[in-house]
């Protein structure tokens, strides 16, 4: 839980990938105010505390790939973050209060995690995320995606979409939106008003 890094103040970019780590506690990263890049994938996290990135209020790019969350509970109010990865864990369910004041990302990338529920507030304060990646997981349904005006790119490949009206997937398609992927599902149909509210 004690910091190793209280000294190094000028810090803007920390590299941990490939190693062993399994925690993070709340005073890990104290002193590191001005880091804007952490890389924590292939580790070995299960569990990070909920204040473990409090003091990092410049941090934009935050890669936590390849490791063995199932919670993101310490997510919450990172203003300053654009790009956010969190590919290949075990999440299962993305509830409400995981993206509550990330309202400058941009990128976020969840896939081959073990999704089954999306929680109908979770992307309420993400008004400018552009890229949306939640390929590879076990998705049968997701009508939250009218809240993401900004969105450009949405990726649903090998999900387990079985048929798409505007119940299991509803979608504001902006005037912004120009790529959606939703290959290697299992859809036998389309219903007519799946994409009503697309321009």
């Amino acid at each position: 839980n004690e910091s190793y890094f209280h000294s190094l103040n000028n810090l803007k970019t920390l590299d941990i990938n490939n190693n062993l780590i399994e925690k993070i506690g709340e005073n890990a990263f104290n002193g590191l105010r001005r880091v804007e890049n952490l890389n924590l994938r292939q580790n070995r996290l299960g569990e990070i505390h909920q204040n473990a990135f409090r003091i990092m209020i410049l941090i934009r790019k935050l890669d936590l790939n390849d490791n063995k969350l199932t919670s993101l509970e310490f997510l919450t109010n990172l203003f300053s973050l654009r790009e956010l990865l969190i590919e290949n864990n075990h999440i299962e369910i993305l509830k409400d209060r995981y993206f509550l004041g990330l309202i400058n990302l941009q990128s976020l990338y969840l896939k081959s995690n073990r999704i089954l529920e999306i929680e109908d507030m979770v992307f309420q304060s993400l008004n400018k995320l552009e890229n949306l990646g939640l390929n590879s997981n076990n998705i049968k349904q997701i009508s939250i995606l009218n809240k993401l005006d900004s969105l450009r790119s949405a990726n649903f490949e090998q999900n387990k979409f079985f048929s798409l009206n505007n119940k299991t997937f509803l979608l504001k398609c902006s005037s912004r939106i120009s790529t959606l992927n939703l290959k290697s599902n299992d859809i036998v149909h389309i219903d007519s008003k799946t994409f009503e509210y697309c321009n």
